[in-house]
């Protein structure tokens, strides 16, 4: 525990920080993931070493501060390129936020908080199934099922932020799960079986739910999955694929936003490519 290795993580200013942390603080998985004084907190596992990182500003506009135990040292390179897809460093917040302010009414937003990224995910699964929980409930109760998850079929991992306690359970696990014993925590009806069969497609390999050159063909495939609608295939597409124009037209909170149906927000951000998903947080930051 007292083994801790201090980096950085390079990116593009802008970076809005405090927009971004504050979008995961709301949807972040219980015991597993949290924003504490500023920084965010997850408990991670990389080729079966279990461990935690830190992820906070740094003094240099430039870098993201990182700590993580000495433990996971030896995958440092795999757990950086998560962390690049996690906090979205690879994009370019200036042609990003250029294009999207020709739109009038986007343009406000985004000089309001230049340099807002598109949360993505350390774990596809872990993304997919905290989507799945989203979809008929409460953010803050798919926060609390995704921990009663965590708990129940993850490991335990010890940490120096108390509010860590799980890490997310395999593929593997998860497809082993039954459907009484995912009832058992509190789930019920259609989540519970696509849960299941989405550990299961990840477990074959049928999913990795990781960016990358198949992120369009799983796009297309999620939907196929029992239980997974258009919602939840383009919130997973944003996030875990990384796809910058996956755009869940008929969210709720997009809905609210802007005013319209569902098809007339569709519509209205056919103005908004090839970067729909980064007006839908802009759009998500209003409500907040």
């Amino acid at each position: 525990m007292n083994d801790i290795v201090r980096s950085t993580l390079r990116y593009t200013p802008p970076l809005a920080w405090r927009a971004f942390s504050q979008f995961l603080a709301g949807r972040s998985a219980a015991s597993v993931e949290s924003i504490h004084d500023g920084r965010y907190w997850r408990t991670v596992r990389l080729n079966g070493v279990k461990g935690w990182i830190s992820v906070g500003p740094s003094k240099d506009p430039k870098t993201l501060s990182l700590r993580f135990p000495a433990a996971l040292a030896p995958h440092a390179k795999e757990l950086r390129t998560r962390l690049q897809n996690s906090f979205d460093l690879a994009a370019d917040p200036i042609a990003i936020d250029r294009d999207l302010s020709r739109d009038k009414l986007l343009r406000p937003l985004i000089a309001r908080t230049p340099g807002l990224r598109v949360p993505g995910a350390f774990d596809g699964l872990e993304l997919a199934v905290r989507a799945v929980l989203g979809q008929r409930i409460s953010v803050k109760v798919a926060t609390i099922l995704a921990g009663k998850i965590a708990a129940y079929f993850g490991e335990t991992v010890e940490t120096p932020n108390p509010e860590l306690r799980f890490v997310f359970p395999s593929a593997d696990r998860l497809a082993d799960a039954s459907s009484a014993q995912l009832r058992g925590i509190g789930l019920g009806g259609p989540p519970v079986e696509a849960i299941r069969s989405l550990a299961i497609a990840v477990a074959e390999n049928r999913l990795t739910l990781q960016p990358g050159p198949r992120a369009e063909h799983e796009l297309e495939m999620l939907p196929e999955l029992p239980g997974i609608g258009p919602w939840t295939a383009q919130y997973i597409g944003m996030r875990a694929l990384r796809m910058p124009d996956a755009f869940p037209h008929s969210d709720l909170g997009l809905v609210k936003a802007l005013g319209l149906t569902p098809a007339k927000v569709l519509s209205r951000a056919e103005a908004w490519r090839p970067w729909r998903a980064y007006a839908a947080v802009h759009l998500w930051s209003t409500l907040s």
